[in-house]
């Protein structure tokens, strides 16, 4: 596992937003989709081997995505918490990650980056092609396990910008599916 490195750079760039040409990576509805069934499909395999539990903080179904601004190209992005758990114990964090990364490596999202401090395991699985990761943590002393995603900048219906060598322009983007 790598340890995180430059969250970007000076024209608007982040790691998370993917290395492909913008209006290569996969849309934004796409990355949508294959997140939400990727990440139920994590929480019922959990279930399934360590007992059911009782989801919290599960972001609610949407369609509508944030304004993203990646270099000079416009586009769409989504950030949502996909759940939380608690009665998970620390040994139990490696056969969790090893779940997270079998459901989520059909989509492109294969760059294990370890987050982990003294308090939380923490790992970010990231689609380093089309952009993108999703987070989980585990709290070591509380026993608490969540997950989260953000898509990075994606194209949308709606996408416009310069051309594709254009490396102008800044980000702003909101963040949780308002636009």
């Amino acid at each position: 596992m790598e340890k995180p490195s430059i969250l970007g750079d000076s024209n608007g760039h982040h790691f998370w937003d993917g290395e492909l040409p913008f209006y290569q990576r996969k849309d934004i509805k796409t990355a949508y989709i294959q997140l939400q069934t990727a990440l139920s499909n994590i929480r019922s395999r959990i279930d399934i081997e360590f007992g059911k539990k009782e989801w919290k903080l599960i972001d609610p179904a949407h369609e509508s995505f944030s304004y993203c601004k990646d270099r000079s190209k416009e586009g769409e992005e989504d950030t949502g918490m996909q759940g939380a758990i608690y009665g998970v114990e620390k040994e139990n964090y490696e056969r969790i990650l090893h779940i997270v990364k079998e459901e989520l490596q059909p989509y492109g999202f294969t760059k294990i980056i370890d987050v982990s401090d003294v308090d939380l395991y923490g790992t970010n699985i990231h689609n380093v092609k089309d952009g993108g990761y999703v987070g989980i943590t585990l709290n070591k002393s509380k026993s608490s396990f969540a997950m989260s995603y953000t898509t990075g900048c994606r194209p949308s219906s709606g996408s416009k910008g310069g051309g594709e060598s254009s490396g102008e322009g800044g980000r702003s983007s909101a963040s949780n599916g308002a636009s």
